[in-house]
C-alpha cells in the first residue's frame, strides 16, 4: 500500500495534467472499488437490482467482461501515451543534438577560414568570404535563439561584422529570437537583419548600424547603449535623444 501511495504522489509531482496522470488509475483502482461496493450493497439487500440471488460466479460472468475490457483499454491507453511522450522527448533530444552539431561545425569552419585562409584580409570576391557567407546563413536557418546569439557574438569578437568594413554581411539574416542579452556589439553591422523578438536586454549597440533592420521599439529600449547607432528608420541616435528615451516617464 505504501508503494502504491508513493507511485500516486510521484505521478502528481510529474507535472502532467490530472486526466493524464489518473486515466490509468481510475479504471484500475476506482472502478473495481465501485463494483465491489455495489456488489456488497446488493448482497446485503441495501440495493435492489434483481441480482440478489446470484452466486459469485454469476457476478464474475456479468462483470468480468466489461471490467476486463476497461482494464485492457486503460493499459493500452497508458502505454500509448507513454510511448508518445518518449517519442517526443527523443525527437527534442535529436533536434538539440543536431543544432549543437551545426553550431560546432560552423565555429570549426569559420575558425579554419580565419586562421588558415586569412578570411579577415581576403578580398570581397574571394572564395573564403563566399564560404563564410553561405555557412553563416545556412547555420542560422536551423539554430535556435541561444545558439544564434553565440554565432553573432563569435562574428563580432572575430572582427567580422564591423560596420565600417564587414567581412560577413548579415543583411537579411534570420536573427529572430537571438539571445543577445548583455552582448557587446558596439560598432557592429546589423543592417537589414531580421531581429524580431531578439533579446537585446542590456546589449551594447553603441555606433551599431541597425538601418532597415526588423525589430520593435520595445526591444531597442531594453538595450544598454544606442548612442551613435543608425536606427532602423535611418536616423542617428544622439546622446540627448537616448537620454530622453531612457529617462523615467513621470
Amino acid at each position: 500500500m505504501n508503494r502504491l501511495f508513493s507511485w500516486l504522489r510521484s505521478g502528481l509531482r510529474s507535472g502532467e495534467p490530472f486526466w493524464a496522470s489518473w486515466s490509468f488509475i481510475l479504471p484500475v483502482v476506482i472502478v473495481p472499488a465501485v463494483i465491489v461496493s455495489l456488489v456488497m450493497l446488493v448482497r446485503y439487500d441495501y440495493l435492489e437490482t434483481g441480482f440478489g440471488g446470484k452466486t459469485i460466479w454469476d457476478w464474475i460472468e456479468v462483470l468480468g467482461v466489461p471490467l476486463t475490457v476497461a482494464l485492457i483499454a486503460a493499459l493500452l491507453g497508458g502505454a500509448a501515451r507513454g510511448a508518445g511522450r518518449r517519442a517526443e522527448a527523443e525527437r527534442e533530444l535529436a533536434t538539440e543534438r543536431a543544432r549543437e552539431a551545426t553550431l560546432r561545425e560552423y565555429l570549426d569552419t569559420m575558425s579554419d577560414l580565419i586562421l588558415n585562409h586569412e578570411l579577415r584580409e581576403s578580398p570581397e570576391d574571394s572564395s573564403a568570404r563566399a564560404v563564410a557567407h553561405a555557412r553563416t546563413f545556412s547555420a542560422l536557418r536551423s539554430l535556435d535563439g541561444p545558439r544564434k546569439g553565440i554565432l553573432v557574438r563569435f562574428l563580432y569578437e572575430s572582427n567580422l561584422i564591423g560596420k565600417n568594413k564587414p567581412v560577413v554581411s548579415l543583411r537579411s539574416a534570420d536573427l529572430r529570437w537571438s539571445d543577445l542579452s548583455f552582448a557587446d556589439l558596439e560598432g557592429s553591422d546589423l543592417s537589414r537583419a531580421n531581429l524580431r523578438d531578439a533579446d537585446l536586454r542590456d546589449a551594447n549597440l553603441r555606433d551599431a548600424n541597425l538601418d532597415s533592420s526588423v525589430l520593435y521599439d520595445e526591444q531597442l529600449m531594453r538595450a544598454k547603449d544606442l548612442v551613435g547607432a543608425t536606427m532602423p528608420d535611418g536616423t542617428e541616435m544622439t546622446e540627448d535623444r537616448w537620454k530622453a528615451l531612457k529617462a523615467p516617464q513621470l
